[in-house]
């Protein structure tokens, strides 16, 4: 009867406890992304054009976390770097001639090797950016 009841609960718990990890871990992206964005605004207000970074932590990614690298000369210049650890992969990108930028964010927060791609457009003024998740049932 015991057994029954530890596999019951097992069930119904070991997969929420699975949900709400992978919630917890998509909830990275967002503010890291915001930030990458305001430090664009920064760089564009002071030196009128955006800038790109490429990914960082290199490609590939899984779920478990990994410094960001703040020795690379391309992000030097934003001066942005995360609090701690990310499961993530982070880049700036120019778009349009230099006209407009956005952050991404790499993530495979279920370690099946497929990529979810969440964006951020970042506005050239002081309007909110745009959140765009490419594979929204990914997660």
């Amino acid at each position: 009867m015991a057994m029954t009841l530890v596999a019951l609960v097992a069930t119904v718990a070991i997969p929420r406890m699975l949900e709400l990890r992978r919630k917890a871990m998509r909830a990275e992206p967002m503010p890291n992304l915001r930030s990458i964005g305001v430090a664009e605004r920064a760089w564009f207000a002071a030196q009128e054009h955006w800038i790109a970074a490429g990914p960082n932590p290199a490609l590939p990614v899984d779920d478990q976390p990994r410094m960001f690298d703040r020795t690379r000369e391309d992000w030097k210049p934003l001066g942005w770097y995360p609090e701690k650890e990310v499961r993530c992969s982070y880049r700036a990108v120019v778009l349009y001639g230099g006209t407009r930028a956005r952050a991404d964010a790499f993530c495979d927060l279920d370690h099946d090797q497929h990529l979810a791609i969440i964006r951020y457009e970042i506005p050239s003024d002081d309007s909110p950016g745009t959140f765009i998740d490419l594979y929204p049932e990914r997660y």
